[in-house]
């Protein structure tokens, strides 16, 4: 039991059940939540967050704080293309609270389930990457 959240609903959410990189996912969500599993306000950093911005919380599933971003880097292009790139960084500190929030309420909603593999199930379905993401990794 890692906090709140067991190893593998945390596994199963970020479809890693293989390997290691969930025991990075799960030393960052430690970290931002306190001892009973609830968020608290902590600083946290994604390198994939500071060069993919908006795009790596869209691939994320995280999808109003992604559309959000870009709509403003979209809006500050408006003013002077340089200053499109502004919102892209700060994705970099807030992917952690904001993924781990996502997380934290998916589990929250899995334990409604009666058995452990429906909820291991919904939260594949609900975690993951975005099928955008997939779309363009077929073509790209």
């Amino acid at each position: 039991m890692v906090r709140a959240f067991e190893r593998d609903e945390l596994a199963a959410y970020i479809h890693h059940e293989s390997g290691t990189t969930w025991e990075k996912y799960a030393g960052v969500f430690e970290h931002l939540t306190d001892a009973e599993g609830n968020p608290r306000a902590a600083f946290s950093w994604f390198w994939m967050g500071f060069f993919g911005g908006p795009i790596f919380l869209i691939a994320r599933k995280s999808y109003i704080s992604g559309f959000g971003l870009l709509a403003c880097s979209f809006g500050l292009a408006f003013v002077h293309p340089g200053l499109m790139w502004i919102p892209w960084p700060l994705v970099a500190p807030l992917a952690g609270p904001i993924l781990l929030h996502r997380f934290l309420a998916k589990v929250r909603e899995s334990r409604a389930l009666a058995t452990k593999a429906e909820r291991k199930d919904f939260l594949r379905k609900e975690g993951g990457f975005s099928l955008i993401l997939e779309i363009m990794s077929f073509f790209g």
